[in-house]
């Protein structure tokens, strides 16, 4: 792909703006708006997506590995855990209690401990989003032998962390390039309906690629405040708005292309 074919697809991005141009475009392939939108959803992520990034490795350099090297080393045998270490052994994180250890009988569950994870006799659990929540356990019923030990948990946790990183980034991407899709669908079906009440119809395939590019604009305004940290009551109206402006103005400029008789949209 040379970078005139770049610019070329990319070009009704930034002309959505301030042009009628590609509204009025009854392209052959209707497919290129969607991939135009996925483009546009995956590039105004970067920015946030490096400022997610500088933040996840504070996050690890000043919590994550501190809390790991003081982990005790801990030994499943025959399913069950051993450690060296005086028990019950509480790990705490800025005055927050993240990890029990006890194995004497004395704690006997994560409810019990108090702490976000807890390592009993014969299993571990922790909670998976908020204390007090859904509970995640794992029991070493028939394990022969495992170990854990901080330095082998902070290579497997620096192993994963690369990985990890491109994970969120396509999942996030996957997530809001989702959510604009259901946007677009219902401005389209929304706007179908309207247009079909106005004696004013336009087919719901072709409504779907102005929307695309209708909702560009807000998009980039949403990004930028977002970068900025602007946040103010109304915001999504505002940015609602913008969106339903821009799209009530492409259908405009694409009816007013054919309104002369001398053009028809394809069927």
């Amino acid at each position: 792909m040379t970078a005139s074919s770049i610019r070329e697809f990319l070009r009704p991005a930034w002309q959505a703006f301030y042009s009628k141009a590609p509204y009025q475009r009854n392209g052959s392939k209707p497919g290129s708006a969607f991939l135009l939108l996925l483009t546009i959803c995956a590039l105004l992520y970067v920015p946030g997506f490096i400022h997610l990034i500088l933040l996840m490795n504070q996050f690890k350099r000043d919590y994550v590995d501190p809390a790991i090297y003081k982990l005790p080393v801990m030994e499943v045998l025959q399913g069950e855990v051993s450690s060296p270490v005086s028990q019950p052994f509480r790990l705490y994180v800025e005055d927050e209690l993240l990890f029990l250890l006890d194995t004497t009988g004395e704690v006997e569950s994560l409810a019990q401990s108090e702490a976000w994870a807890y390592m009993g006799v014969d299993h571990f659990a922790m909670y998976e989003s908020e204390r007090g929540g859904q509970i995640r356990r794992f029991d070493f019923q028939g394990v022969e032998y495992m170990m854990f030990d901080p330095l082998g948990l902070k290579r497997w946790v620096d192993r994963f962390y690369p990985f990890l990183l491109p994970a969120i980034y396509l999942f996030s991407v996957a997530g809001i390039y989702i959510y604009r899709l259901l946007q677009i669908l219902l401005y389209a079906a929304v706007a179908g309906g309207v247009l079909n009440l106005l004696k004013r119809p336009v087919r719901f395939d072709l409504l779907l690629p102005i929307a695309v590019l209708a909702i560009i604009p807000s998009l980039s305004v949403e990004n930028l405040m977002n970068l900025l940290g602007i946040y103010f009551p109304g915001r999504g109206w505002l940015l609602f708005f913008l969106s339903l402006g821009y799209f009530a103005w492409g259908i405009q400029a694409f009816q007013d292309r054919f309104e002369s008789g001398k053009e028809r949209p394809r069927e």
